[in-house]
């Protein structure tokens, strides 16, 4: 028998409330009390979507949002369509692949649901590697994966539906007008839209039926609706969303600044840099990698004395587990190169 799984399409939600949405279906996930979910949405206006661990700018206000999943700052909004497949962990769906998959592999395999369905709407995506997805070698559709401390994970697409990717620099000088989030910016030549390259509209619900097909054929399951209760939702979307979105932020005491350049984009490490040592420590920028980790390494490095000597080896260890994963900054040289180049703010 064919295994079930949830799903639920929200054609514009609020920002918040989309956040607190994932919240919610990732919690009953993890619980078991829902199976996995794979949740198709679009939001109700235009907003720059910081990754994970990105460090929120001041003043971004309601033209901010975060993901779920790690990776770059990406446009949002109509226009856009987001996919998050919540997991009680992220082999979860792989039953039938080798066991020990590595996270990348996971995004691999866990991606070949969106490529059926474009290809059913005669489309030829292309997967790279790393976290893109093109059509005729320009950027299309862009992918992550998160995983809690739960186990519970997040794979992630943000899809360019009826807009495109070189909307990211306009968005971020409204967000974020004193340039302090780096973003690899694409060129009009560099990025296309699903619509322009089927050669007509595509709509929302078209979209979401095309992911839904996909994924039941590359899963072999079979989707049922999922009914959220509505006040839970609304009260998350009062109370944990806004603080999900600037819990990493820029204040005055991170006062060290450095920046270097991984596989994705860029990463920044910020620090207090207090009493000869790192101090309060935040690594923001362009990577994937299972939040626990990054906040264990960073809660470690705070207590580090000020000297890049041992950061790499503590990038290692931070990373050995079975379960970690550092995409996009490889064994985490750029993080020490960050903190050598770091200055005083």
């Amino acid at each position: 028998m064919e295994p079930v799984l949830h799903y639920r399409c929200d054609a514009a939600a609020a920002p918040a409330r989309c956040i607190a949405t994932q919240l919610a279906l990732l919690d009953a996930v993890a619980s078991g009390a829902r199976p996995p979910t794979l949740y198709i949405y679009s939001l109700d206006r235009d907003v720059a979507a910081l990754g994970r661990f990105h460090v929120a700018p001041e003043g971004g206000g309601d033209r901010l949002t975060r993901r779920l999943a790690g990776g770059r700052v990406l446009p949002a909004g109509p226009g856009y369509v987001g996919v998050a497949l919540l997991m009680p962990r992220r082999d979860a769906l792989l039953a039938r692949e080798a066991p020990g998959l590595s996270a990348a592999q996971v995004m691999n395999r866990l991606l070949r649901g969106f490529l059926s369905g474009l290809r059913t709407a005669g489309l030829e995506p292309i997967y790279p590697g790393r976290d893109i997805v093109t059509l005729g070698k320009r950027e299309v559709a862009a992918l992550s994966l998160e995983t809690d401390h739960r186990g519970a994970a997040v794979f992630e697409l943000v899809v360019a539906v009826e807009r495109r990717f070189d909307e990211l620099a306009a968005r971020l000088e409204l967000a974020d007008p004193e340039g302090g989030v780096l973003a690899p910016l694409s060129t009009p030549d560099s990025v296309i839209s699903l619509a322009e390259a089927a050669g007509r509209p595509l709509g929302f619900d078209e979209v979401a039926a095309l992911l839904l097909r996909g994924y039941s054929d590359a899963l072999g399951c079979r989707f049922e609706p999922c009914e959220l209760d509505a006040a839970e939702i609304d009260r998350r979307s009062a109370a944990d969303a806004p603080d999900f979105v600037v819990e990493r932020r820029l204040e005055r005491d991170l006062r060290y600044k450095g920046t270097a350049w991984g596989q994705l984009g860029a990463v920044e490490v910020y620090f207090t840099g207090t009493d000869d040592r790192f101090g309060r420590t935040l690594i923001s920028g362009d990577y994937i990698a299972n939040s626990p980790a990054v906040f264990a390494l960073e809660e470690k490095l705070a207590e580090m004395r000020r000297d890049s000597s041992g950061v790499g080896a503590e990038i290692r260890r931070a990373f050995a587990g079975a379960d970690d994963y550092l995409l996009g900054l490889g064994d985490g040289a750029p993080v020490v190169e960050a903190i050598e180049r770091a200055v005083i703010g």
